[in-house]
């Protein structure tokens, strides 16, 4: 709760930007959605601020700063320039968070820290040494974005263009790479492609015409087609995150366009979005022990260089979790016998896996961090069931990690999931 005073001279929150002229300018339905929940709590509340005041404090709060969730936080029309979203260690979202001194901490798309919470402990978490003095970064948005997107939102959320390292390199880096050069791309590339049903009317009604900036590509004709397709795959990927069902026929079909845009035109190298974002949100859905692993050998050492960042850790901790619930009696015994078939030792995959996430998770959320406790927990546990009192188990389970991990990239490019959807 923040208590609201006709005077903010000495309050905490003095030097924020509300951008409400920003705001106002733009106009459209967030500068609507902020006058009419400031009017709704002057009236409900019976305050003797002026509505004109409520309208600049909620300003001040007026966009979530979280790559993971904004759409989400925009679905539900809360889109509060200064704030954060409260989640919990494995990035479930709970809320928002208003601190004033971590809302000063300015934005780059080569963010040095990530910030992470612990029930109401925010803290930030270096991503790489950072010498005493040097000014501290965060992402406010997906930095894995391609530029034109982070260009775009960056400026439609916070009124701002960044000159950050990696945007001063525009699209010469890893995000904006596709498997082949745009550039190179002749008129009509995608017209012998077989497209799923469920495609075919949004690839019939692209418009390359669609000077859409967000997704430029380059001033060619089939830059303006790949940049439409683009397009839609984020749009497609959108609507199925808006679905309250993530497993409807509609939602599902949203995901098809998505995949199918990305892996059909066979431009899409594993790490470009949105096709990472639509296998992580297919791995959550449909608890696929496979498509989990292409996202831990290919995606996340791509978007999340150093093992210790805190959503690589959280993502290698879910697929863990996934592999303990396949073995759990009620879990998916089909899939089980399936890895069983293709070699895998669960013994030693749940090993290492955990060991990945323990060896982390101090620099990652925290030594005494409830995630951390929850990890060290688990290693206990496990450690006890599988050496019975003989820790000489564990050197010959570490022998055979190297080939396990050999079994399981194989594993990682089985595509029975994608292509039933695609």
């Amino acid at each position: 709760m923040i208590a609201l005073t006709p005077s903010v001279d000495d309050s905490p929150f003095k030097g924020l930007n509300s951008h409400l002229d920003d705001i106002s300018k733009a106009g459209g339905e967030q500068y609507e959605n902020l006058l009419v929940l400031a009017t709704g709590i002057h009236q409900y509340s019976q305050t003797k601020l002026t509505p004109a005041y409520l309208h600049q404090c909620l300003a001040m709060v007026s966009h979530v700063r979280n790559p993971l969730f904004t759409i989400q936080a925009a679905n539900n029309h809360q889109i509060f320039t200064n704030t954060f979203t409260l989640l919990t260690p494995t990035y479930d979202p709970l809320g928002i968070c208003l601190d004033p001194f971590a809302a000063r901490c300015n934005h780059s798309c080569s963010p040095n820290v990530f910030i992470v919470f612990d029930g109401a402990r925010m803290s930030f978490r270096a991503l790489q040494t950072i010498k005493k003095d040097f000014e501290l970064f965060v992402s406010y948005i997906d930095a894995s974005n391609p530029f034109h997107r982070r260009q775009r939102e960056l400026s439609k959320r916070y009124f701002f263009t960044c000159h950050c390292s990696k945007c001063q390199k525009g699209i010469h880096t890893i995000e904006d790479r596709f498997l082949t050069d745009p550039a190179t791309l002749e008129p009509g590339w995608d017209r012998d492609i077989q497209w799923p049903p469920s495609a075919i009317p949004g690839i019939t009604t692209l418009d390359p015409a669609d000077n859409d900036r967000s997704n430029y590509i380059n001033d060619s004709a089939a830059g303006a087609r790949l940049s439409a397709t683009q397009r839609l795959a984020f749009a497609s990927l959108e609507a199925a995150q808006r679905n309250p069902d993530p497993r409807s026929s509609s939602a599902v079909d949203s995901l098809q366009i998505a995949l199918s845009l990305c892996l059909k035109t066979q431009l899409w190298p594993d790490h470009r979005q949105p096709l990472p974002a639509v296998r992580q949100y297919l791995f959550a859905t449909f608890l696929s022990f496979k498509l989990g692993l292409r996202l831990y050998f290919s995606v996340n050492p791509v978007l999340y260089p150093a093992p210790f960042h805190p959503l690589r850790v959280v993502h290698t901790w879910a697929l863990l979790n996934l592999l303990l619930y396949t073995l759990d009696p009620t879990g998916d015994s089909a899939a089980e016998a399936e890895l069983r078939h293709a070699g895998v030792d669960f013994g030693v995959v749940v090993y290492g896996l955990l060991s990945e996430v323990a060896s982390n998770v101090e620099r990652s959320h925290g030594k005494e961090s409830g995630f951390a406790r929850e990890v060290r927990r688990k290693v206990e546990e496990v450690c006890t069931d599988m050496t019975r009192g003989d820790r000489e188990v564990l050197s010959g389970i570490r022998r055979r990690m190297e080939s396990q991990w050999g079994i399981l990239r194989k594993l990682a490019c089985s595509k029975e999931l994608e292509n039933a959807l695609g």
